[in-house]
């Protein structure tokens, strides 16, 4: 028979459980949101390249600047491939791999001598240490977020480019 601290060791403690739920959850937020991210970047470099295509088009209908028929002046080339550049940059730095993500405990942790006997200690360990993980990956999520903001930005603005250059180069 057990005395009653070697039963109470034993048991899980509910507010231990619902703290390890609540840190783990975080991370995998975490990563669904990087995920998401990432898919809305790819949409965001596919539109550049749709726009691209486009102004390529435009600006190749005449071989010749002087020609009535070239609708992009030559500053909106530059400004258009530069922005275009950027975009790609944007969605490119969303969509590499993070390469300092933490993940929380390490199994080899849990199987510590002297943590093994109490899951308790184990369920804090666990906690502690994701939601330790989940506090340094925010800043990295942060700065995709600020990342993808500015492609959808430097798209927006790519647009308007071509919107005032086709107009400053109609005849």
């Amino acid at each position: 028979m057990t005395s009653g601290s070697e039963g109470q060791s034993s048991m899980i403690n509910e507010t231990y459980r619902f703290a390890y739920d609540l840190a783990d959850a975080r991370l995998k937020e975490q990563l669904q949101t990087i995920a998401d991210l990432r898919t809305r970047s790819a949409g965001l470099l596919a539109a550049a390249a749709i726009g691209t295509s486009f102004t390529a088009g435009l600006g190749l209908f005449g071989a010749d600047q002087s020609s009535p028929e070239y609708l992009l002046p030559t500053w909106a080339t530059w400004v258009l491939a530069a922005v275009v550049l950027s975009v790609g940059g944007c969605a490119m730095f969303v969509l590499f791999p993070v390469k300092r993500w933490a993940f929380g405990i390490n199994a080899l942790d849990v199987l510590d001598e002297e943590s093994r006997r109490d899951a308790n200690k184990i369920l804090r360990m666990a906690t502690v240490s994701a939601s330790r993980a989940a506090d340094r990956n925010q800043p990295l999520i942060e700065r995709r977020f600020n990342a993808y903001r500015a492609g959808v930005a430097l798209l927006v603005g790519e647009v308007a480019v071509l919107m005032i250059a086709i107009g400053v180069g109609r005849p």
